[in-house]
């Protein structure tokens, strides 16, 4: 479940609902991912690929849509496993008087703006 979550996480199409079922080889999740950057030093973006997780590792990359038991469907998906999105402006969001707030608030009216858009963002 561990190697889902990540996976969740590393993907831009971490709000696509993903298909599971349970799997015959335990520890083992098929991600069918319809483009994939597996080597983001070469830049070439393979399409429709079946990464296969075992534990918290990718062991294998298939060609095709391929995988029984546990599999994710991210096949309309661009995937870049190990990466975290975390840009964010926990601070500030856009609204109306944003450019007023910038100057009118103070430090801690910011701090507790940031916590409550940090458990938005969560």
């Amino acid at each position: 479940m561990a190697a889902l979550a990540a996976f969740a996480a590393t993907s831009v199409a971490a709000q696509t609902p993903a298909t599971t079922s349970v799997s015959p080889e335990t520890g083992t999740t098929f991600v069918q991912v319809g483009r994939l950057l597996a080597d983001p030093a070469s830049g070439i973006v393979q399409r429709d690929k079946t990464l296969v997780i075992r534990g918290n590792q990718v062991v294998e990359i298939r060609d095709g849509f391929v995988g029984e038991g546990r599999v994710v469907d991210l096949r309309d998906d661009f995937v870049l496993p190990g990466l975290i999105d975390s840009h964010v402006h926990l601070t500030g969001e856009q609204s109306p008087t944003s450019q007023l707030d910038g100057v009118t608030e103070s430090n801690a009216d910011q701090a507790f703006a940031g916590a409550r858009f940090a458990l938005r963002t969560l």
